[in-house]
Order: C-alpha cells, then structure tokens, then sequence
C-alpha cells in the first residue's frame, strides 16, 4: 500500500518531466532506514520505464565500498564501451566517465539514473556523480540519489555540495502519520494499539511488526532483531537455515553463488524466500534481502564461530569456483573467515584498484584492512603496507597516524639495509611534515633523505629527493638554490627517464627564474607542462599553469598571467582538479585587483571564500585579495579582513603569502594614518623576505619603505621596475602614467597621492578621477583627508560621485548582452531556444555565443558550463553579497584546514 507519498510521487514525476524542456535534473531522495526508499523509487520508475531508459544500481553496505558498484550493477543497461572498461582489471576513471557521458548524450530517450544508498558510496562512484552533476545541464537525464539521512557521510554531504542547485532538487520522505500506520495495522487484521508509538512511523518497522505479530496483542519487543527473529522461527528450518546463510554475504547474491552453497534445492530456496517477501531480485539474475535492516536482523542471530564458517565457505566457492565476483567481494569474505595469507594478498589488491579509480580513502581503508594482519607479513610486505596506507591516508589527511606508518616502514628497512627506501621514506616524511608547516622537521628529514641516498647508488629516489628539496628553497624565496637543486635533480632524472621527477624538477627552476624577473622561466614551465600533458601528469601540468600565473601576476607579464589563468582553468575543470581551480581563480582574483577592477576583483575572492570544503591553502590567494579590495574599496570589515589573512599566512609559513599579507596591512595604516603600524609591518617583512626589491614582486615592499623613509639598498647594476623607479626619482607624473599605460589606474592614482605640497593641486585632482573610476571609495577617504590637510578640499571637488553600477565589467568581459545570454547557455537552451527568449535573430545570438566561448577560452557549450559550476560568479555577482553576510564578516569563510598540496 502506498500511503502518504502522492505528494512526493507527483513531485518527482514533475520534476522528471522536465527533462525533456530544461535538460537534465538531480533529485536526492532521502529519509532515514526503513522509511520507503526503494518502494518510492520503485512505484515512480514504474510510471517512467515506458518513456525513459531506465538504469539501477545500488552501493553496498561492505566493510571498505565496492568500487564503482551502482556502475557494475547497471552493467547490462549500459553499451559495449563502458562494459568493456568495467571489466578491465584497472580501467581508466577519466575514459570511463567520459564513456558514461557519452552514452547518455547519444541515448535516444530521455535517462533515468537510480543510484540507491548513497551513504554507501565509495569515492569512486561519489567522484562520478560529481562528474555527471557537472554536465547535468546538457544531458537528458534525470539522476535520482537516494541515500540515509542520518548516515549520510560528510564526502557524501561534501559530493552533494558541489552539485549546481539550480539542478537539484530535495525529497525527504517522512516517517508515516499515526492514522496511516494504524490503517496499515487495520488492513493487515492484525490491530496493535501502540503500534505507532513503538515504531514512530517507520514503514519497514511497521511492516516487520505486523508480519511478526498473527493478531496478537503482546507488547513488541525493544528491537527490530526480534521482530526479524519472530518471522525467521515461522519459517521451516530449510528456508531458515538458507536466509542466515545469505545475511553474511553485504553485496548483490548472485545465484550462481546460491547454487554453489545450496546445490539442487537453491532454485525451490530463492523463490519461495521472493514469494514470502525476504528478498527481492535483482538486475543481472541477482538478489538482495529486501532491506538491510532484514538482513541486519537476520545476522545478528548467528555466532561469531557460524559467521566465520559461512564466510569461509563463500570464500572458497568465490576463490576457487569459477563464479562471478570481484577482489572487494572475495576480501569482504576473506576478511570474515580471518584468512590472513588472502587478506594479505588480496587487500593490497583491492587498495591498487581502489586508487586508480581516485578513491583514495577506500584504499587507505584496504590497507588498513591488511594491517590488521600484519604480524603475519614478512617483513617487506609489511614496510610496503605501511607506507602505502601512510600514502592513501595523507592524500585525505595528514596525521600523527600517517607519519607513524612512515616511521614503521623506516624502521624496517634499516633493518633490511634497503638505503634507496629509507632514503624514499625520509623524503614522504619531510613531505608531510611540510604540509603541516613543520618546516624545521621537514628540512632535517629532507636533509637526511639526500644524506641517505647520497651513499647509495645513485637512483630516481635521489632525484625526485633533490627535486622535493629544491621545491623548498623556491617557496621559501631561496631561487638561487632553487635553481641550482633543480638542475642536479634533471641531471640524474636523466639517466632513468622518469618523467614526474622531470615535470617536477623544470616546473621548480621555471619558477624560481621568473620570480627572479627572468623570462627564460617560461621556458622551462612550457617544457614541464609538455612532460606533464604527455604522460598524464594532470597534478603536475595543473602545477605548471599556477605557478606561471602566480609568478606573473605582480606585474612581469599580465598578458602571460591571464593566458595561464585562461588555459589552467579550462584544464583543471576539465579534469575536475577543483582545488587547482580554486587556487587558480584565486591568482585570477589578484590579477583583477592589479588591474585596477577592484569590484570584480572581491566578487571573484569572495566566490572562492564560499565555496565549502576547500583547505586553507587553496582559499588563502582568494583571501589576501579579499581584504586588500575591500580596504581600497571601503568595507568595514576590511581590517578584520586583513588581520585574518596575516595570520593565515603566517600558519602556512611561506613568503609568497607572509609578504602580500603585511603589504595589505602597511596599505591599511596608510590610509588610516598610522604612521607607526605601518612601519613595524615594513620592519616585519625586513626579516622575512628574501624577495630582491628590483623584481616586480620586492618592488612593493621597496615602494613603501621608500614613502616611509627607510633606506632602499639596491645593487648597482639594478634598478627598480619602472612606475617604481620613477616616483622614487620623484617623477610622480611620469610614474602615474607608466601605472596607466601598463594598466593599472589604482596605482597611478596611488603614486600620484604620494607628491608634495606644491604638486599636489593638480596631481591630487586627477587622482580622484582615477580612483572614481575604480571605485576605490577607501583610498578616496585617503585622498580627501589629504586635501583637506593641504587645503585643497576647496580646490578640488571631491563631492562627484563615479559610474553607476550598471556600467561596472563583467569578471569575464562580457557586453552586457552577453551577460544575458551566458545564463540561458548554462541552462542548456539551443542558440534557438535562446533566440526565441529573448527575441534576438539566430544569428546574433550565434555570435554572442561564440563571442563567451573566445572570452572564457573554451572550446565548446560543454566547457563553458563546467566553467560556470567551478565559478558561479561568472552567472551573478552575488557571491561577493554571500560571504559578507549582514554584518560584511569574511573572515569565517577562510577555514584552518591542513595544507594538502
């Protein structure tokens, strides 16, 4: 009986019927255990099998989640391309999805895609619901997730999160109202007054009550165990016997297994336990037990010495037997009968298998399986399963556990005198140790790595060791060594080929030499990210694209600068490297601010700020042009602003960040007329930077100490970049107009405000031009308490006011036309469909639309809608509202989360 839910019913049907008018849709369907998931979702695909294509599949409830198993259950509703790469033994996540995409788009009726009991899914399949969310606009496809509210993990709430909500749509089926449980116990004749008060409105609560109950008025018992158990002890012993040896088996029951176990009888066995309604078939000639909690219920009453049996006879058959299965399902068993020599053999399997496919915390969960069991090891699997599961688990958080493996492993091959992998060991942990900001501890393990290495042969160990060495000194602003590591590093990367220490080491000296102003950097970042992008070192080809633009971006090159942000956006959303876009974006967000378009700049920082479940390091770019923005544009919470990104900056202890942080705050005394702050910052960054003031990036710092009068030392032969050099030689007009020409009127303007007395009648007047146009309303409340101390507030009309909004540039440089086709493009509307909206012919909005694809550097709609889920301000310029909140407070939205990469 389907009580209660005709709401809910027509709600989806609604919502799926749009599919063909809206392209696709996602609705996540959820409720605790029990509350009617699956015969929701049954009743509603049976109204839509007739005019869609229909494809189920579910996660299961085992130990470490079965890779990708909604896909695997959906294996014959699929074509031949994705079957043939789901039976690979290490198939390629990338090319799968794609093969996924790609047959959805070419389905010739509009999809629907089932994916039950998400707060089951492993990594793998959450990474592909992330990949199918991102392409939802222009597929016919209605994708229905089902899953338990109350066990619903945070990387599944996280998944959920980044899904585009225009999109998404929230069912929650709730517990069924008190006269609907008491009609359910009038229809069943089997009345029982406090039915409603003991099962709280749990349908499968209900149902298991009344089945258990034949009319009697006796209280129920605590549990729903004894509510499965009253119905087990009706069965005859054969079928008894037959369901609790089927409860310890987690995944689908295939019944070539049931056979195995049961022979002759097991045909009679299945049907009459799918007549009385304990399980229920499945796709591909499987079945499951019709809820978990049944199946839950039914194991409980087994011994600890009969699971352990059953599991071992299940093993064997899986192991031996010529049956369906895969490494998940025959560990899952092996784990149950404790069989140590094939947890050892097979977990590490499953982990391999696990990571490839990107669910890196389901093979840390493998590894971790077999060390359990590692007493059993000989010594060299055992260093090999602590250092691999010290691997896994740092790519989702590095702990003291983490590093303990690390040590573990250490240990064991000192013991084994096998100096290339204590020498590989020492490295990770110098590596994890800097991703805590330990940076004491990850220069002595470092150093000891390369000692250790040193007096062996020499090897690829020693080289990606010089290379991770190297990447230090760059980052702390030491290029020389920087340099001078890298190319010791490419020296011996070269008698092995090993291309990821190659793209590491040129991407390290490419950095180093355009931080240093030295263009012949670009070369070698082009080298890295050809080396990257032919062995599909996507990390490290995202790498090249940040530091080319991060290295920029102070003013080297901005054409350089917007290429990389352009083309390493593209990439990185392409291959879904969210956090290098973030990251990206962020650098895209300076590089407005330091071309003077300050609102862009903060509403592009801020869209950043409010994207959740980001590590600090990938929101902290975002977060120092956030507040030095809103300082210039004058927002209160400026300073708080400020405050919080000095402190941040000095948690991940890198000059890159410390350096830009207390320049923000010397600009914040400035304008309040703290002369005293100002100097202690300048005093501060004295003892942190390394930075030459002749670069673009010391020029800064340079520029300010210089209008504080402190001394500016400078070589000989070197000389300032030149707007700087020229208001240091006191030329202010000419160094306003080298601001100009170069593109950044917030600097001229700036430098303008620095003449004296005398000069400042004429200077200070085309200073608030500049700064009207910026709209830099803090620095104009700088400029106008100026005048007033020279006494040119009469002089100079400082009451206008600057253009209106509406004539403010898009992030992306969209006409405001444009501006208005770009959301029905995310949207999925046809350049017909959209000409039709808006009225326009078919050929302009043609070359409206080709004219956002060239803007955003994309090659198609496809690229230009995953553009705008990563960056959502591109669509409204809301964001920039979003993250102040009512009170203009951002500081909360920069989490102190660990630095990952």
């Amino acid at each position: 009986m389907f009580l209660e839910r005709k709401h809910h019913l027509e709600l989806l049907l609604d919502i799926a019927g749009k599919v063909e008018r809206t392209r696709g849709q996602i609705i996540l369907v959820n409720g605790e255990a029990g509350i009617g998931k699956t015969t929701y979702l049954t009743t509603a695909r049976d109204q839509l099998e007739n005019s869609m294509t229909v494809r189920w599949g579910a996660c299961d409830p085992l130990t470490t989640p079965r890779i990708l198993g909604p896909l695997h259950d959906m294996y014959s509703q699929f074509g031949t391309q994705v079957q043939q790469q789901l039976t690979e033994t290490s198939p390629s996540f990338a090319q799968l999805s794609r093969s996924v995409v790609t047959e959805l788009e070419n389905d010739h009726k509009a999809s629907l895609m089932i994916i039950e009991d998400a707060h089951w899914a492993d990594n793998a399949t959450l990474d592909l619901l992330k990949c199918l969310s991102r392409r939802i606009s222009f597929l016919r496809t209605v994708l229905i997730i089902s899953y338990r509210s109350d066990e619903a993990t945070a990387t599944l709430k996280s998944a959920i999160g980044d899904f585009p909500q225009s999109r998404t749509h929230r069912i929650t089926l709730p517990a069924l109202s008190e006269q609907a449980v008491n009609q359910l116990a009038s229809n069943s004749g089997t009345p029982f007054k406090n039915l409603y008060k003991v099962t709280a409105g749990n349908p499968f609560f209900v149902t298991e009550v009344l089945a258990s109950q034949h009319g009697s008025d006796n209280p129920l018992a605590a549990s729903i165990q004894d509510a499965v158990g009253a119905r087990l002890a009706r069965l005859e012993k054969p079928y008894r016997e037959f369901l609790t040896t089927l409860s310890v088996i987690p995944h689908q029951i295939s019944t070539q297994l049931v056979c195995g176990l049961f022979g002759e009888n097991a045909d009679e066995l299945l049907d009459q336990c799918v007549e009385r309604n304990f399980l229920k078939t499945e796709s591909n000639n499987t079945y499951r037990f019709r809820h978990e909690l049944a199946r839950l219920g039914t194991l409980a009453g087994l011994s600890p010495q009969k699971r352990k049996s059953i599991h071992s006879n299940i093993f064997t058959l899986l192991n031996e037997g010529n049956l369906p299965t895969t490494v998940d399902q025959r560990l899952c068993h092996a784990v149950g009968a404790e069989l140590a020599e094939h947890i050892l053999q097979l977990a590490p399997q499953a982990a391999h298998h696990a990571s490839k496919n990107g669910s890196h915390a389901e093979a840390a969960q493998h590894y971790k399986t077999a060390l359990d069991y590692v007493t059993y090891a000989d010594r060299q699997t055992a260093a090999l399963l602590y250092e691999n599961w010290s691997y896994e688990s740092a790519l989702l958080e590095i702990t003291d556990h983490t590093i303990e493996a690390r040590h573990k492993a250490l240990e064991i091959w000192r013991n084994l005198e096998r100096f290339d992998k204590v020498g590989e060991n020492l490295r990770w942990l110098s590596r994890q140790h800097w991703y805590r900001g330990e940076s004491e501890l990850a220069t002595r393990y470092i150093e000891e790595a390369i000692s250790t290495l040193e007096s062996t042969h020499p090897c690829a160990e020693r080289a990606m060791a010089y290379s991770l060495k190297s990447q230090f000194y760059m980052l702390n602003d030491r290029m020389e060594e920087a340099i001078k590591l890298g190319e010791k590093a490419l020296e011996m990367e070269s008698r092995f080929n090993t291309p990821e220490v190659r793209a590491h080491a040129l991407c390290n000296i490419g950095s180093a030499l355009l931080i240093r102003d030295n263009l012949q950097g670009l070369e070698y970042l082009q080298r890295s990210l050809r080396v990257a992008l032919q062995h599909d070192l996507h990390e490290h080809a995202a790498r090249v694209y940040t530091n080319t633009a991060s290295s920029t971006v102070c003013g080297i090159d901005w054409k350089v600068t917007q290429r990389a942000v352009n083309e390493g956006v593209a990439f990185d959303t392409e291959h879904d490297l969210d956090s290098w876009t973030n990251y990206l974006i962020g650098v895209m967000s300076q590089l407005k601010m330091e071309q003077s378009h300050l609102e862009e700049a903060e509403t592009i920082s801020a869209g950043v700020l409010a994207l959740e479940n980001q590590t600090l390091l990938m929101k902290l770019p975002s977060l120092l042009v956030l507040s030095r923005v809103r300082l210039r544009l004058g927002k209160e919470d400026a300073h708080e602003l400020l405050k919080r990104a000095l402190e941040h900056a000095i948690s991940v202890a890198e000059p890159q960040y410390i350096i830009p942080a207390h320049l923000g705050l010397v600009e914040y005394a400035w304008q309040t007329d703290n002369s005293e702050l100002a100097k202690s910052h300048l005093k501060s960054l004295q003892e942190v930077s390394l930075i030459p003031h002749w670069t673009w990036r010391g020029a800064d710092h340079a520029i300010w100490m210089h209008r504080y009068g402190i001394p500016v030392n400078l070589p000989k032969d070197k000389t300032l970049p030149l707007p700087f050099k020229l208001e240091m030689e006191q030329d202010y007009l000419a160094a306003s107009q080298a601001w100009i020409d170069k593109g950044s009127p917030f600097r001229a303007a700036v430098t303008l405000m620095q003449c004296p007395k005398d000069q400042a009648g004429n200077h200070f007047a085309t200073a608030m031009d500049l700064l009207l146009a910026c709209r830099a309303n803090g620095t104009l409340q700088k400029l106008k308490s100026l005048a007033q101390d020279y006494g040119l507030d009469k002089q100079i009309n400082l009451g206008r006011r600057g253009p209106r909004r509406q004539s403010r540039q898009h992030p992306a440089g969209f006409t405001a036309k444009e501006q208005q086709i770009f959301p029905l493009v995310v949207e999925g509307m046809s350049n017909k469909e959209i000409s039709e909206n808006l009225s326009r012919s078919q050929r302009t909005v043609e070359n409206h639309v080709a004219s956002i694809l060239r803007k955003l550097n994309v090659k198609n709609r496809m690229e230009a809608m995953l553009r705008a889920n990563n960056e959502p301000w591109l669509v409204s310029d809301s964001a920039a509202t979003e993250i102040s909140g009512p009170n203009g407070n951002a500081a909360k939205a920069a989490e102190s989360t660990a630095n990952q990469h």
